[in-house]
């Protein structure tokens, strides 16, 4: 007994620590995993069942972290294999009609159940089957909203399920981006107003218990929830409304997050010299920003991946700032008192370190303004120092650093001066999150669909060809990543829900657009076959 009532702490902590196989694999996911492949087994809909254990909620975070892990944000997701087995066999047991491709048949069955309004995800997500259990779980138990851990924490089971939706309404965008878009833009494409309708309810449903606007509540409720946590999920609101193509309550629910995080930030301007032979400085844009409460960041902490150099002849690493009184035309910089209070004695080259909140709502910022107005230089040069504030600083996460690097990336590919660091640094990007989430390419079914891609070669009699697996696999275009410049998958899934960090094959795709806009069309066309974009 004294076992039994350790194994829900047990596998708790196991999710803390990053390790979502090991969760997937034991007793408890075993017996979910099979009723899972008996409702997929099952034509007719399922009713919701009883309330959640905890070994079940830990099942479902693991199975959603491991796919977010797979999918996202890296790094590689170890010993997957043992999982997919597990599905494989409850599968077979369910349906003897799988037959021999059970995977197949089972990825099929996942994409069909998160099918929605006619709309499918895009069809060659590896371990799809781990976000659909993680559905399941969130989705078919009874409608609790606070479920109290063994660890004196709390867990809200609407901003869980939430966030499922969030993430399945960005499965249903397809990679067929164009030029200068990004997944910002297109996930407002997507049609699908009864996944919209689902989470502009939760979004409602999770504000009422968290921030307590409900006029019957006690206070108890909004009095569980720390500031931290009410700032993220006002960061998170202000992404799903992007993502929705509501700009105007983006804007509050971001306006709000800074708010109740006491953060001041501007963008304003101030002498400096952006090029190595420029003798007087002239006007330049900055981000001044500063945190209530100073971040400090443990020594084991400051990872992030590394950021590509520019080594330009004409331009500098960063804006020099001066202290002149007046630049090359006359202009003045910015009157200390057109700035908040908290930002008058700020020097735009010496600004101090951003908590991690603080950093997401500049790069939310950012994403807001970019998405949101015309694609010209004047919004690039009003987006780009919200970036490089966030660059400047110390990391503080890795996620987070990932993102600004990638932010900064898109503005600089459409620069002749730039273009280079910018397609480099994403092209470092996806090193650490694509070929880093690609396992060894297995011989059967990968996919749902078929492995097979079109290819042209010319051969002689006794040449040898690789398989097209092995093709498939991407490979590392930068030497592996140090352990300075990478970060355990628990550290990278700390804020993956706040930021509008791409799925893999998104990234990818902006990725061979840039490749091919610089002329490289045979490594532009490398991704443009792995993803299947002909």
């Amino acid at each position: 007994m004294a076992e039994s009532q350790q194994a829900p702490a047990s596998l708790l902590s196991t999710v803390a620590d990053g390790a979502y196989v090991d969760v997937l694999t034991s007793l408890v996911a075993k017996d979910v995993i099979a009723r899972f492949a008996s409702s997929l087994a099952q034509t007719s809909e399922q009713q919701p069942s009883g309330s959640l254990s905890e070994d079940e909620i830990a099942v479902g975070l693991a199975a959603l972290n491991a796919f977010l892990q797979s999918n996202v944000t890296g790094p590689v997701l170890e010993n997957v294999g043992r999982v997919e087995k597990l599905f494989v066999d409850a599968l077979a047991a369910a349906d003897t009609s799988a037959g021999e491709d059970t995977l197949k048949v089972l990825r099929r069955k996942s994409f069909k159940e998160l099918e929605v309004d006619g709309v499918s995800p895009y069809p060659y997500i590896p371990n799809i089957e781990l976000f659909a259990l993680a559905r399941h779980i969130f989705t078919a138990s009874a409608p609790e909203d606070v479920v109290t851990l063994s660890d004196a924490t709390r867990l809200s089971i609407p901003w869980t399920r939430l966030r499922i939706n969030v993430w399945h309404f960005k499965l249903l965008s397809q990679p067929s981006l164009g030029p200068g878009s990004n997944f910002a833009k297109a996930s407002q494409w997507i049609d699908v107003p009864t996944l919209a309708e689902q989470i502009a309810a939760g979004l409602d449903a999770v504000r009422k218990q968290l921030l307590d606007e409900d006029v019957w509540a006690t206070g108890e409720s909004a009095a569980a929830w720390s500031r931290e946590e009410k700032v993220q999920f006002l960061l998170e609101a202000a992404n799903t409304h992007i993502m929705l193509g509501r700009d105007d309550k983006a804007r509050e629910a971001l306006k709000e997050a800074t708010q109740l995080n006491s953060f001041a930030y501007a963008l304003s301007g101030a002498l400096g010299k952006r090029t190595k032979f420029q003798e007087k400085s002239t006007s330049q844009l900055v981000v001044l920003a500063k945190s209530d409460v100073p971040e400090e960041v443990a020594e084991e902490e400051k990872t992030g991946p590394e950021a590509v150099a520019l080594n330009d002849d004409t331009l500098l690493e960063e804006i020099q700032f001066s202290k002149d009184a007046t630049g090359k035309h006359g202009e003045l910089a910015a009157a200390p008192s057109a700035l908040p209070a908290a930002l008058a004695d700020l020097s735009p080259d010496a600004q101090p370190r951003l908590s991690p909140l603080d950093q997401i709502i500049l790069l939310t910022e950012a994403t807001l303004k970019d998405t949101f107005s015309p694609v010209d230089t004047l919004t690039s040069e009003k987006v780009l120092p919200y970036a490089v504030r966030v660059v400047s600083d110390k990391p503080t996460n890795w996620q987070i650093y990932t993102q600004a690097l990638l932010v900064r990336s898109r503005i600089e590919v459409h620069r002749s001066r730039t273009v280079e660091r910018g397609v480099l640094q994403m092209q470092a990007v996806v090193d650490q999150v694509v070929v880093d989430t690609s396992e060894a390419p297995r011989p059967k079914a990968e996919d749902v669909a078929d492995l097979d891609v079109p290819a042209i070669g010319v051969t002689s009699p006794d040449t040898t060809t690789t398989t097209t697996a092995q093709q498939q696999k991407p490979t590392s275009f930068f030497p592996a990543a140090k352990d300075t410049d990478t970060a355990p998958a628990h550290v990278r899934l700390q804020y993956i829900h706040a930021l509008s960090s791409p799925p893999r094959w998104h990234l990818e795709s902006e990725l061979a657009y840039s490749w091919a806009g610089v002329g490289s069309l045979v490594s532009a066309l490398e991704i443009f076959k792995r993803l299947r974009l002909w």
